[in-house]
């Protein structure tokens, strides 16, 4: 097995965590396996973590609160040395016969799953500082490293609103996105890397793999997400846009999709939507999947693989997707790629075709 080291930190509210040598616990000889999966695509990782329970300082499993190793307690995962994964415990399961013990985790990220507890009201604030505002009464850490940031004139959030959807209304105007990094940090970050379809070699990639480092991979084209007519409706006003490349992609066919975002106040908003939607179906209409290859420690979402083939040529890929596996005697990274798209195009691209009032019901 790789060095993996697993730690438990005891519950100490909401916020905190004792970190304290007495108040934690490092699983490391006694683990089995572990499991981490982690997506572009879904708002949380997940982590499974089978070890050996004997002689652990558990809850116990009839009622109580003594135990280090219990639900809500923080978790955080590394790989030798290398933070992959911190979150909290959401469900364990003990097997008696085999005297293990699996372990459910999220990451931080499922915080901004939960509905906030009071109004949350913005008047003239930039749409980074409410997100990084929504994520501090959410409870964790933020930090911001890209976006296109502007202000929005006034924001109010009722008790009960979902901390994403007020963050995921915000990113589709800004050309960005939020993710949970592994170290539990809520990153504000651009929605796509820079790249140059015409000149590969001018922006970076982070690692090289050819194929005769893996053992299988299977790619796709799909276009049935593809959808080159967007309606952006906020208020009572909408504007249509079309991706004249998407619409040749199609053959001239016209596919519509309606997109409501209650921020998207004035027509660069909405084109900054569209554009933002654009991309993302571009991107997930040319996936690739590798399995297995070598555990990477540092390997990361939203960094760029250039995949080195002598059947097909080279090929620039986005990590969309990493799923972790550390056992005795395994370590994998299995990877989720998307094809590259030059995201300046996508974004100018994307051609206002109309625009009016709606209905009132």
């Amino acid at each position: 097995m790789a060095r993996c080291r697993v730690e438990f930190y005891k519950k100490n509210g909401y916020r905190a965590f004792e970190e304290g040598d007495a108040n934690k616990v490092i699983l490391e000889h006694s683990l089995i396996s572990v499991k981490i999966n982690r997506s572009l695509d879904t708002p949380t990782a997940e982590a499974t973590i089978t070890a050996q329970y004997e002689n652990l300082p558990t809850a116990i499993f009839a009622g109580g609160t003594q135990g280090i190793i219990d639900n809500f307690a923080q978790v955080k995962i590394y790989i030798d040395d290398v933070i992959q994964f911190t979150g909290v415990m959401k469900n364990y399961d003990y097997n008696t016969l085999d005297k293990t013990i699996e372990m459910t985790c999220h990451d931080m990220y499922y915080r901004m799953l939960n509905l906030c507890d009071k109004e949350l009201k913005f008047y003239n604030k930039t749409a980074a500082d409410i997100i990084s505002t929504v994520v501090s009464d959410a409870k964790c850490n933020f930090y911001r490293s890209g976006g296109t940031n502007y202000t929005v004139s006034k924001l109010e959030c009722e008790i009960g609103t979902m901390y994403n959807d007020i963050i995921t209304n915000l990113v589709e105007t800004m050309y960005a996105r939020v993710r949970a990094r592994k170290d539990g940090t809520i990153v504000l970050e651009e929605q796509y890397p820079l790249y140059d379809e015409s000149n590969h070699e001018l922006y970076p990639y982070d690692y090289t793999i050819t194929t005769s480092d893996l053992s299988s991979e299977t790619a796709s084209r799909n276009a049935n997400l593809l959808r080159n007519i967007l309606k952006i409706c906020c208020n009572d006003e909408y504007s249509i846009f079309e991706s004249k490349t998407m619409t040749s992609y199609l053959n001239g066919e016209k596919w519509v999709d309606i997109i409501d975002n209650p921020l998207a106040t004035t027509q660069e908003l909405k084109q900054k939507a569209a554009g933002h939607k654009f991309l993302d179906m571009w991107r997930g209409s040319t996936a690739l999947n590798i399995l297995p290859v070598k555990g990477t420690p540092n390997i990361d979402l939203g960094q760029v693989i250039k995949i080195v083939s002598n059947d097909r040529g080279n090929g620039w890929y986005l990590i969309i997707g990493i799923n972790t596996e550390v056992s005795a005697n395994t370590y994998t990274d299995t990877l989720q790629l998307q094809g590259m798209r030059d995201k300046r195009k996508v974004y100018d691209q994307c051609n206002l075709i109309g625009s009016g009032k709606l209905k009132q019901q």
